[in-house]
């Protein structure tokens, strides 16, 4: 982190859908983040990742992150294929209420459909990052934020500048 900041990041998506988080337990995930957190100098924006498998667990660390002093959290769609739209929906709107961290939506995987997508975009305080197919160039690790492609693991560097104002603005307003 530090050789990071000293490279010129303004911040850091923890553990985001780039990495192996699946591979940690949830306590190593909260760990994780609470030396991201203390490692950077007050003020760095910093977004958990509270992605998991159930509601209770991404509630539970987004809650986690806040309590940490994140300024939003990553969540991706449950992996389960045979979840309903009105069940996905659910989901997210659960940990918005609940979780008290404003949410970035990440499909990596393009789970979603339009549909969902939008239904879950007109949940309060939810932000969608979702990728899409008229970005030519793209890879897996980056994904599109209001049209805008970026990477997550150097979301405030280089790599696209306009979109790292874009999400430092969204990040600021919470």
């Amino acid at each position: 982190l530090r050789k990071l900041l000293q490279e010129g990041a303004e911040g850091f998506v923890v553990g985001s859908h780039t990495a192996e988080f699946p591979a940690l337990t949830y306590l190593e995930r909260k760990q994780l983040l609470e030396l991201s957190v203390r490692l950077s100098p007050p003020g760095t924006p910093i977004i958990g990742n509270a992605s998991s498998q159930s509601t209770a667990s991404s509630i539970d660390l987004a809650q986690h992150a806040g309590g940490q002093g994140a300024r939003m959290a990553l969540l991706m769609p449950p992996q389960d294929e045979y979840l309903t739209e009105h069940e996905i929906v659910d989901f997210y709107q659960r940990v918005s209420n609940y979780g008290r961290l404003p949410l970035i939506v990440v499909d990596p995987q393009c789970k979603l459909d339009l549909m969902t997508l939008t239904k879950i975009g007109r949940l309060p305080g939810i932000h969608i990052a979702a990728r899409t197919s008229f970005v030519e160039r793209t890879t897996s690790d980056e994904f599109c934020l209001e049209h805008m492609t970026c990477a997550p693991i150097r979301l405030f560097g280089e790599i696209a500048p306009q979109v790292a104002a874009s999400l430092r603005d969204l990040i600021r307003s919470y």
